[in-house]
């Protein structure tokens, strides 16, 4: 087995090959990431001080995942018009001030408008990544950019919610009172996510867009089937996902009552779990194969979850926690990479928008169930269905593509 050096002398070797777009890119999504994940581990725990309930927290995520699939569509058109530094950068700036908003504007309705709208650009940010991805790399180092891609904004996390987790106690101690502290760390969180734009500018298209590409263009896919394998299981560990992962911070803070800047700590070292997870991805998908790592790691993640169902040792759980982000992150990049591999370049944007509609739209569904059923029920059952889910999502993933990584791997290694 590979040590973790030898794994970090190989993204280094592979980084040689990076183009300077790819660089760029890299940095603007970390800074991005570090703002926004911040924002991420506060904003439920505020509302919570503002006394909403966990059903209207479950809800503003659906609003969120809404919003992403009303955009999708025309933003994956958007794709293939704008080049990608311009859809970057709108997406930035609309994120940062849709996230002032719902520091500012907490009534339903005004609260519900700006997640809606952050949902609809956080989407059309997230469509141009892979195509971006695919056009900035060869397939030398592809899967290691996609990798890193993940993995750097895991590294962004790391640094997020250390920092999120304790400004709330920094403006404690300066005599604020708990919600403006907390209102002050978000503001922070958000303007301080402007600066990705310093790295998004430097960047060079090198690609001419399609401006008179049209809506039905999209659709002319030349394999609907392949498409759907491809869109299925993500869709299910959506649906499981978003039954609970949304709630973690809720989960450590009422059931394992844990104090914010305690769960801080444990959200930094799960993204330490889940980076170096990513850094593994790579070598075991050229040894065993993409799909098949994507299917051992998730059938692996499984006993975690029900640790997180069952126990309540802060230890535990905590480790628990951290394992099954390692483990399930890992697949995600590996996904991604396969599904844009099996597609031809022109569906790359629609193939991405589907993936991410798939993700979203089982989000929508679940993070209100999740929201309702923890309210009314606790932890224990949504984290009990959602493990059943990751199970289904991996059978999947083996009877649609295990025979036909198989056949690839055959013709490579004979030489066709």
């Amino acid at each position: 087995m590979k040590t973790i050096r030898t794994i970090i002398s190989e993204y280094l070797e592979h980084l040689k090959l990076f183009k300077s777009n790819a660089k760029y890119y890299l940095l603007s999504a970390f800074i991005m990431n570090l703002s926004l994940t911040g924002f991420s581990l506060l904003f439920n725990l505020f509302l919570k001080e503002l006394d909403l309930s966990e059903t209207v927290i479950g809800y503003r995520l659906s609003i969120f995942s809404l919003g992403s699939l009303i955009i999708a569509i025309p933003a994956t058109l958007s794709a293939k018009r704008r080049d990608f530094s311009s859809i970057f950068s709108t997406s930035i700036i609309i994120l940062a001030i849709t996230s002032l908003s719902q520091v500012f504007f907490t009534q339903i309705g005004s609260l519900m408008t700006a997640v809606l709208i952050s949902g609809m650009f956080s989407t059309y940010y997230s469509v141009a990544v892979a195509p971006f991805i695919m056009r900035n790399s060869s397939k030398k180092e592809r899967t290691y950019l996609f990798s890193l891609n993940y993995a750097n904004v895991l590294a962004a996390g790391i640094f997020g919610n250390i920092i999120a987790g304790y400004l709330p106690g920094f403006f404690l101690k300066l005599k604020f009172p708990i919600v403006e502290s907390y209102k002050f760390s978000l503001m922070l969180m958000a303007v301080s996510s402007l600066l990705a734009l310093i790295f998004v500018h430097k960047t060079k298209e090198d690609r001419v867009p399609d401006k008179k590409a049209k809506l039905n263009d999209l659709f002319k896919i030349k394999d609907p089937m392949l498409l759907l394998k491809v869109t299925l299981p993500s869709f299910i560990v959506g649906m499981g996902a978003g039954l609970i992962i949304p709630f973690m911070n809720l989960y450590f803070k009422n059931k394992i009552h844990l104090t914010v800047d305690k769960i801080g700590i444990i959200f930094s070292i799960a993204q330490i779990f889940m980076f170096l997870g990513i850094l593994f991805g790579p070598p075991l998908a050229k040894k065993f194969g993409k799909i098949r790592t994507v299917v051992i790691t998730q059938f692996l993640s499984i006993p975690f979850m029900l640790i997180l169902a069952f126990m309540e040792q802060y230890i535990l759980v905590a480790i628990a926690f951290c394992m099954r982000a390692a483990l399930m992150n890992m697949a995600q990049p590996l996904t991604t990479n396969f599904a844009m591999e099996m597609v031809p370049e022109k569906e790359h944007e629609i193939t991405n928008s589907t993936l991410s509609v798939a993700w979203t739209f089982s989000w929508t569904i679940s993070t209100a169930i999740g929201g309702n059923l923890i309210e009314k029920g606790g932890f224990t059952l949504p984290l009990v269905i959602a493990a059943l889910l990751y199970v289904i999502s991996s059978i999947l993933y083996f009877i649609f593509f295990f025979r036909t990584e198989k056949i690839n791997e055959e013709l490579e290694w004979s030489g066709n």
